[in-house]
């Protein structure tokens, strides 16, 4: 349930990722996780690591450095350049407060798994279903490779009018599902 706690001898985890209260009290909860999944969240959003060093002079973690910016309004100053287009700029704008509301030190006030989950399927529905043509081709592919009773041939174009055709390569697309000998071709 939401409301239980787990009380452990030691604290075990991922510097970076721990969840201060946890840090602090041994105590893991379900909003735990919900802090170390925003810190995974600005991860993709800056494309920086949790444990790195920010700022010109300062010595600051990740998520202290994702907080100042979020109050300071340079949220988009620290976005990975690849996803910090200007046509994204509302989408990551709105990513980036989901990833505040999971970090906040008061694990009482993280929404819960399921919260962020349900609104980062609503900006993905909000954003339309559009996956380049290519990339779905390889992934039938190579899933196939790995599931032959699987039907992927029920795509078609038809299902995503409003997306544009981009070319992908080879070592673009990654299987789902490994099979233990295609390890050494990654």
């Amino acid at each position: 349930s939401i409301d239980q706690t787990h009380l452990t001898t030691q604290v075990l985890g991922t510097f970076g990722y721990l969840d201060p209260e946890y840090f602090y009290s041994s105590q893991f909860t379900e909003k735990s996780d919900v802090y170390s999944f925003g810190v995974v969240i600005v991860e993709l959003l800056t494309g920086k690591k949790a444990v790195s060093t920010f700022g010109s002079q300062e010595k600051r973690g990740l998520v202290s450095y994702f907080m100042s910016s979020m109050e300071e309004n340079h949220l988009l100053d620290i976005v990975d350049a690849e996803i910090g287009k200007d046509d994204q700029k509302d989408e990551v704008v709105a990513v980036a407060e989901i990833a505040k509301r999971c970090l906040n030190l008061d694990g009482r006030y993280r929404p819960t798994m399921k919260e962020v989950a349900m609104e980062l399927e609503r900006l993905r529905t909000r954003q339309g279903d559009c996956i380049p043509i290519n990339q779905l081709k390889q992934a039938e592919i190579v899933v196939r490779k790995s599931t032959e009773s699987w039907d992927f041939t029920s795509f078609s174009t038809e299902q995503f009018p409003d997306c544009s055709i981009t070319s992908t390569s080879k070592s673009d697309v990654h299987p789902l599902m490994l099979e233990s000998n295609s390890l050494q071709d990654l």
